[in-house]
């Protein structure tokens, strides 16, 4: 069960890197941005496996740039979608169902703070 979410997180996060690459190749510089509490917070093991394979796929982008993308990215995921309908979108992505509409934007906001 446990290997079967982490391929599911990993599958998110690998669509999101496919998204933050189309927008933005290549172009990103590490900018800070204010961390605030996410209306749903997930669990940290949840957030950490998801950042680190997000962070991991960036090849070719300065990995302190993937950091800001894929962090911002979860924060925006868990103010905008509960755990389990995280699981759930991250189960379609592993089924190769599009990713949502939703997620595409968090992710170009993301990688938009990204470059300013």
């Amino acid at each position: 069960m446990r290997s079967h979410r982490l391929h599911s997180f990993f599958a998110l996060s690998t669509c999101l890197l496919t998204v933050t690459f189309t927008v933005y190749p290549k172009q990103a510089n590490a900018k800070e941005t204010a961390k605030t509490t996410p209306v749903n917070p997930y669990p940290g093991e949840v957030v950490q496996i998801f950042v680190d394979s997000c962070v991991s796929g960036g090849q070719g982008i300065d990995p302190a740039v993937m950091k800001k993308i894929c962090s911002c990215s979860i924060e925006g995921i868990q103010n905008r979608y509960t755990l389990s309908e995280f699981i759930k979108i991250s189960d379609e992505l592993s089924a190769n169902k599009p990713m949502r509409s939703e997620m595409t934007q968090i992710v170009q906001s993301c990688a938009e703070q990204a470059v300013k």
